[in-house]
């Protein structure tokens, strides 16, 4: 029965997948890609860009990266930017150099010696609950499902860049290690005003005739989440961001568990309860309860005093009316029934009569024969 489908073993609609059994981060990260693809080689710019990325948002590099620039530091005390290039060089040296001197995992390096330059570009991905299509694939189709949001990076996790889906890239590592990258036109978030605005609303449209002047157009598929844009009516050429929620996925805040003193100090789980809301319930229902007020008697009438006694009273009264009543309609259906037998009788009596004439003149008659 393990392999037998039915509605509690069913996939979601976006599945992403199981999570792969890697230990570097940037292999195990979840999401894969649908329907067809084409293999195409890029250029030594987008390779080396696309290269790069990957390094700098895997945390096991973290540490080569700080290494690579106090070396860097100590030959020349300016340094504003590293070089993609030469770092990737002299990572790739100084992963060797380990692997000779102390044990190093064969993920790392893989990820030292790099990808193929040969790449498949998918038009499709589900990840994070989504299902993105590339710009060209959702113009053929009724939903858009091309838009794209990332969160900034370490330094500035509250800046949201908003763009298009070009192309899903899958990168291929030695050992059969996938890497996928979303190739996105990012739009103008860095000057405000010109590039994007926020409404008082809090919606945030995007300037369509700016683009963002950067060289990283790559993200991890799995940093990406979806976004939909709708034509802005008060300002042509802009657009606004309207964000969605995934697919069976639900953002629920972790708590604490904390001993409630049942028991020998076991934490038992609790419904996740919103504490705003509900404080928010309370104090309205207590300004209600301030606001209305409840009467339990008319004011438009004159009281009245019932007794027991006013009631046996009355209830003897309606009792000998009824029976007046009753009395009254048997007395008139005895009357009618005395009319109707007299009636009955004056008829008879006059057919006799008329009988009895007739009769006489008969015999008179047969008396002159």
């Amino acid at each position: 029965m393990k392999n037998t489908s039915t509605k509690f073993n069913k996939p979601a609609r976006n599945d992403d997948g199981p999570e792969k059994d890697c230990e570097i981060s940037v292999f195990k990260q979840r999401g894969q890609p649908r329907r067809g693809y084409k293999i195409v080689t890029l250029s030594h710019l987008e390779f080396n860009q696309a290269c790069m990325y990957v390094l700098e948002n895997c945390e096991e590099v973290w540490p080569f990266i700080k290494e690579h620039q106090d070396e860097l530091e100590k030959q020349t005390p300016r340094v504003d930017d590293m070089n993609g290039v030469e770092f990737q060089n002299w990572f790739r040296a100084h992963v060797f150099k380990l692997s000779t001197q102390e044990f190093l995992s064969e993920e790392l390096i893989s990820l030292a010696v790099g990808p193929l330059q040969q790449v498949r570009i998918y038009s499709t991905f589900m990840v994070n609950g989504y299902r993105f299509h590339t710009k060209d694939r959702a113009l053929r189709r009724k939903t858009q499902k091309s838009g794209v949001l990332v969160k900034g990076d370490v330094s500035d996790t509250e800046k949201e860049y908003y763009g298009v889906l070009e192309d899903v890239y899958e990168l291929n590592y030695v050992g059969n290690r996938k890497v996928y990258l979303f190739k996105c036109h990012w739009w103008d978030v860095a000057h405000f005003e010109r590039g994007y605005k926020v409404d008082k609303y809090g919606f945030v449209s995007v300037n369509t005739k700016r683009s963002l002047n950067t060289n990283e157009p790559f993200v991890l598929a799995s940093q990406a989440k979806q976004v939909f844009y709708l034509d802005d009516i008060s300002d042509p050429g802009w657009l606004v961001v309207v964000k969605t929620n995934p697919r069976d996925l639900f953002d629920v805040p972790q708590e604490n568990k904390e001993d409630d003193g049942v028991g020998d100090g076991v934490a038992f789980d609790q419904a996740y309860q919103p504490t705003e809301v509900d404080q928010l319930n309370l104090s309205n229902h207590s300004e209600v309860e301030n606001e209305i007020t409840v009467t339990l008697h008319r004011v438009d009438v004159e009281p009245q005093t019932i007794s027991q006694e006013s009631e046996k009273a009355r209830k003897k009264a309606r009792k000998k009316a009824r029976k007046k009543t009753r009395k009254n309609m048997h007395t008139s259906s005895e009357v009618n029934f005395i009319d109707d037998s007299i009636v009955d009788m004056s008829v008879n009596e006059e057919s006799e009569e008329e009988d009895s004439i007739d009769d006489s003149n008969i015999d008179t008659d047969s008396s002159k024969d």
